[in-house]
């Protein structure tokens, strides 16, 4: 069996179990005897984040002088999200600059920096909100669970402190591309990495030279935050009060989830976070049916939305094009 089938199926073996054990017909009935109120205030922080998070792409775009329209930026966003959740640590992530690519000509290469950059900064706001979390949770979780997430933590920091350094040199930067050529189906771009990588550090000088990293940040921060708001109000729409200090619950269950190498953390990040909303008490049923309805937003709704994109706007051929290492 084919590795990448093989660990989404774990992963779906994985949320069968977590069902299984909770009583699914539990897990229905408080799902469906849900507060609609808190649902829809969970689904309007989903599209207020998700439109942030396309607001933040066009801006990195802006830096380096791609100037496309907001929708162009939300098409290009959701479309990789999308192809990303189907691999392990979203590796096709950086073919957002292909869709700009086909409808504006604009260089793919340049843009590869801009999102390596978008997601290290990702990486330090979650570290930093998921200290807040931790910290308030450490008393209720097992020991185990607690130094994982500390070892997570200490590893996403310095391999994005390492990509931050890499960016930085250009002798490196071929370096990375040789790295990266590892993921699933980007190895078959491997022989044309080097001709792209005088491009890659034109558009990270651009970027650092165009003072809004700092923007970029904070904005990051409202992002994630937006993120615990949808956590919270899943939980409390099954009736789990939780204290606003532990919104990043999601976060620090993603960290973890990344490690098991499931494509989009599949089963895994789930049963994390019902590990956690047990270990405070909470009911089995009640803590999965949170964690489904939270999952609900922040995967099956987003994947829909690059789904209906790609064939919409950029045609169904474009997965024979990118799966034989032609975006180059």
């Amino acid at each position: 069996m084919n590795l990448r089938f093989l660990v989404v199926f774990i992963g779906i073996i994985l949320l069968l179990l977590i069902l299984y054990f909770a009583g699914i017909d539990k897990v229905i009935q408080t799902i469906l005897h849900s507060n609609v109120n808190f649902i829809l205030l969970a689904f309007g922080f989903f599209i207020a984040k998700t439109l942030l998070k396309c607001f933040r792409w066009q801006i990195f775009l802006k830096s380096i002088g791609q100037k496309v329209p907001f929708s162009h930026a939300f098409y290009s966003f959701n479309a990789a999200m999308f192809l990303s959740n189907l691999v392990p640590f979203k590796g096709l992530e950086i073919i957002r600059g292909y869709f700009l690519k086909i409808k504006f000509n604009y260089s793919f290469s340049k843009t590869i920096p801009l999102v390596l950059t978008e997601r290290v900064f990702d990486v330090f706001i979650y570290i930093f909100f998921s200290l807040i979390t931790l910290r308030a949770i450490k008393n209720f979780i097992p020991s185990y669970i607690t130094f994982l997430s500390f070892f997570s933590m200490l590893a996403f920091f310095l391999i994005s402190l390492a990509v931050l350094l890499i960016l930085n040199s250009k002798r490196l930067t071929l370096k990375l591309f040789k790295l990266i050529s590892i993921l699933p189906i980007i190895n078959r771009f491997g022989g044309k990495f080097e001709s792209v990588a005088k491009k890659f550090s034109i558009g990270f000088n651009q970027l650092k030279k165009s003072k809004i990293l700092i923007c970029i940040l904070l904005l990051s921060s409202v992002i994630w935050i937006f993120e615990g708001m949808i956590f919270l109000f899943s939980a409390k729409a099954v009736g789990i009060n939780l204290s606003y200090e532990l919104f990043a619950i999601p976060l620090i269950s993603i960290l973890l989830g990344v490690l098991t190498l499931i494509p989009g953390g599949l089963g895994s990040t789930e049963a994390i976070m019902v590990l956690f909303l047990m270990s405070l008490g909470f009911p089995a049923a009640q803590a999965t049916s949170a964690v489904l309805i939270y999952r609900l937003f922040v995967t099956l709704l987003q994947n829909a939305i690059g789904a209906v994109i790609i064939p919409e706007v950029y045609g169904i051929d474009i997965f024979r094009k990118i799966t034989k290492g032609k975006i180059f």
